[in-house]
């Protein structure tokens, strides 16, 4: 919220994003010029994030199951990813 308040007020950019977290195994290290990762579990993630609505975060059913007695969800819901 505060990053979001700073870009506005300097930019006059209403920022909001989107997160998508998903939970699996993944391909990760040096590629190119960075590092990255890539795999099923990463492409779910990214689709997440496209559904979310701006300002929100979608966790999938295995991420909340991991953080469920660390941190307060809301109410689960079925989201329709491509």
């Amino acid at each position: 919220a505060a990053l979001a308040k700073e870009v506005a007020r300097r930019d006059g950019v209403d920022l909001q994003l989107r997160v998508g977290l998903n939970s699996g195994q993944v391909i990760a290290g040096e590629i190119a010029l960075g590092y990255a990762a890539t795999g099923e579990t990463v492409g779910l993630a990214q689709r997440m994030e496209s559904a979310a609505q701006p300002g929100g975060i979608l966790l999938s059913e295995s991420t909340a199951r991991l953080v469920e007695h660390a941190a307060v969800l809301g109410e689960p819901e079925w989201v329709r990813i491509k």
